[in-house]
């Protein structure tokens, strides 16, 4: 217990904590033993190591709970929870305090908020819309409170609650607090929040309010895709002149979507009968940007103008194009039924009912097998073959019966299991609808969701099974998230390769910017695993710096660089790469950097960086076990190679109190052996160098004998 007074007197934490630890656990004398404990908890509080303060003050608190130190003990408590992550123990702690002062207040509003950060970094926005609800209970911090509304707002946004995402957005306004950076932000949310349930005027008014604020500012975070939506309401209520104007801005600027900016240009200008200009501005995403995600889009578009303008053979080649090429694209069996259209008025009506065929054949579900059943009546008769029409309108029929309401009501029912999460019975009335109805065109639909049940359900073996049936069927209109699921289940499985390949596959043909991220984030984790650093850079940059969707994912992209520099020996760039992870994650990615990055100084022999490094992990990460555990871990080594055997001792009998962690208590257990056989080694080793010096000594006594 002195030996602990006396660190503490140096400012040797580190060493008190150890020694303060010894003494409570001694029963010679008690109230030495409620001293110490205290004081351990203390010096864990004044060394900023808030976890083990609360676990130190907690143990406190419920062993001594007549002692004198009991208020104090109560006020470190409180103001440990606000300096650590686990947000949960300090709001229930907090919620337990009848009556709150102004501190507490301020403290709860601020845990509260911290919480409903990690909910919405996990994606459970329904709990982070409560739980900014509650940070708006006491608005002690003007900032929080903004902050706290719009994030509010985000959650809605995310979770397609738009009308109750507006409301909150509307509120961020009604703070008033002008100079806070939600504000404006707020402006591009509520635009979008109107932008998604098609209110175009009031979504102009909010992305033209952010895309002005941002002119001329340096870090315009979203600016470019704002712009892009302004010009899209524009286009949208038919101001085809000012919609141009942004489009052309968004080229000008070289935007990150400028691909997009040139296709929605030419759908404009061909709106306004500007054929030529329309068809140079396809002409620039088929040249330039054969990757992109309108380059189907935009050889279908400028075919379709060269049709309307009756330049038949140039239409002909872009529908070619995209039969051949474009076996993935919705637009096949639209490009099927325009060729045949062009071949027809080129009066090659055995080419125009080859075409036909097919699309009744192949896409007899499809919205243009109607218009194809229409033509392929008028080539037959022209080619004097009306009776094969028979067949064909039999098929049409058989396909699309004109009563498909018991069939439907069915689906439907089956369906609505689905989606009131009762995945098994969903499971058995899809098999059901799937054994009655096998010929029809829906049970590909009936099959993707008994696929989602099954995933739902984390039957991953059984999903799998049936998504690859629905990608090789190829009928499924939710194709995308059925390349997705494949990619997901395989990463999880460890197939990497087969994971990177449905990725790629999404990749092409993502029908939102979230879905584009979602499949460079799994290309990231693939490449990843399977050791392809370079590939894995390309997708963490593209969510770095083309993403813009979430701030987690772009922590993990960060991270997954430094870890890739890491494993290749470029230790200053992974640093730099770590840090940037540690500054913005306040998450498990962080938490795996800082502890990345502790080892790093550890590797280099950098012993008493690392143990800054690590310490400093209680301040930020305390509330993620496994790294928490791994760092205490690393602790102990960097001691054992500074010749702390001691410390290194005490740290590593830490961990085996106060972990719960399987992989990091075998570990701790394994080391503690160790250090056990190396304190043996070395007190062999002082027990022989005391026998040599017994020996010498009585060597010379003898020869002064003599």
């Amino acid at each position: 217990y002195y030996l602990g007074q006396l660190y503490v007197e140096q400012d040797n934490y580190v060493f008190a904590t150890s020694a303060f630890d010894k003494a409570g656990k001694l029963p010679f004398n008690v109230e030495i033993q409620e001293e110490a404990s205290f004081n351990l908890a203390k010096v864990n509080f004044e060394s900023k190591k808030y976890s083990q303060a609360i676990t130190s003050l907690d143990r406190f608190i419920r062993e001594y709970p007549a002692s004198k130190y009991i208020p104090e003990a109560n006020n470190l408590l409180s103001e440990a929870f606000l300096n650590t992550n686990d947000f949960s123990r300090a709001i229930t702690f907090i919620e337990r305090i009848q009556d709150k002062s102004p501190r507490v207040r301020a403290a709860y509003q601020k845990v509260t908020f911290y919480k409903g950060t990690e909910f919405f970094n996990s994606a459970q926005y329904t709990n982070a819309v409560q739980m900014f609800d509650k940070s708006l209970v006491y608005r002690v911090d003007a900032g929080l409170e903004t902050a706290a509304q719009f994030w509010k707002a985000e959650a809605l946004a995310t979770s397609r609650n738009y009308t109750n995402a507006i409301d909150a957005y509307q509120q961020v306004f009604r703070t008033r607090n002008t100079e806070s950076e939600y504000y404006l932000k707020a402006n591009y949310g509520i635009g979008y929040a109107y932008y998604n349930t098609r209110d175009y005027p009031n979504a102009r008014i909010y992305f033209k309010r952010y895309v002005d604020a941002l002119e001329g500012v340096q870090n315009r975070l979203n600016y470019d895709d704002a712009i892009l939506r302004l010009a899209d309401c524009y286009y949208v209520d038919k101001a085809y002149a000012t919609a141009v104007s942004y489009y052309q801005r968004a080229i000008d600027t070289n935007n990150p979507n400028i691909d997009y900016a040139y296709f929605q240009k030419g759908v404009v200008r061909d709106f306004q009968d500007k054929s030529d200009e329309a068809i140079d501005a396809l002409d620039v995403v088929i040249n330039r940007f054969n990757r992109s995600r309108y380059y189907d889009d935009a050889i279908y578009k400028k075919a379709q103008i060269q049709l309307e303008n009756r330049d038949f053979r140039a239409s002909i080649q872009g529908f070619t194009r995209i039969i051949e090429n474009q076996e993935q694209s919705p637009f096949i069996p639209y490009a099927y039924e325009s060729r045949a259209l062009a071949y027809f008025n080129l009066n090659e009506l055995d080419k125009a009912e080859e075409d036909y065929k097919i699309i009744l054949d192949t896409y007899v579900t499809s919205r243009v097998a109607n218009s194809a059943l229409l033509g392929l009546q008028n080539t037959l008769k022209l080619n004097n073959k009306v009776l094969e029409f028979d067949q064909y309108l039999a098929k049409y029929k058989s396909a699309n019966p004109d009563n498909q309401a018991l069939e439907n009501i069915e689906l439907e029912s089956a369906k609505n299991l689905y989606f009131s999460q009762e995945y098994a019975a969903a499971i058995g009335a899809l098999e059901d609808y799937e054994r009655n109805y096998s010929s029809s065109p829906l049970s590909s639909q009936a099959k993707f969701y008994r696929a989602e049940s099954h995933y739902r359900l984390n039957n991953s073996v059984k999903a799998l099974e049936l998504y690859y049936e629905l990608d090789r069927e190829a009928q499924v209109s939710d194709i995308d998230v059925v390349f997705q699921r494949i990619g997901e289940l395989q990463l999880k499985a460890g197939d990497f390769g087969e994971a990177a390949n449905y990725y790629s596959r999404l990749e092409k043909i993502a029908v939102s910017k979230r879905q584009e991220n979602d499949a460079w984030t799994g290309l990231l984790e693939a490449y990843f695993k399977l050791g392809e650093y370079d590939k894995m850079s390309t997708y963490a940059n593209n969510i770095i710096t083309k993403g813009n969707i979430s701030q987690d994912q772009v922590n993990k992209a960060q991270l997954y660089l430094g870890k890739s520099e890491y494993l290749q020996g470029d230790y200053d760039a992974a640093i730099d790469d770590f840090l940037s992870t540690i500054n913005t994650a306040k998450n498990s990615y962080g938490a795996e950097a800082q502890y990345l990055l502790g080892k790093i100084f550890y590797q280099q022999g950098n012993y008493q960086e690392s143990l800054t490094t690590l310490f400093e992990f209680n301040e930020k990460f305390s509330d993620y076990d496994l790294w928490l555990g791994k760092a205490f871990l690393l602790i102990a080594d960097n001691y054992i190679a500074l010749g702390e055997l001691f410390q290194a001792k005490a740290t590593v009998n830490s961990i085996i109190e106060n972990s719960n962690v399987d992989e990091v208590l075998t570990e701790a257990r394994t080391k503690l052996t160790q250090i056990e056989t190396k304190e043996e080694e070395l007190r062999q080793q002082e027990m022989a160098s005391d026998s040599t010096k017994m020996d010498s000594t009585q060597v010379q006594k003898g020869g002064n004998n003599e």
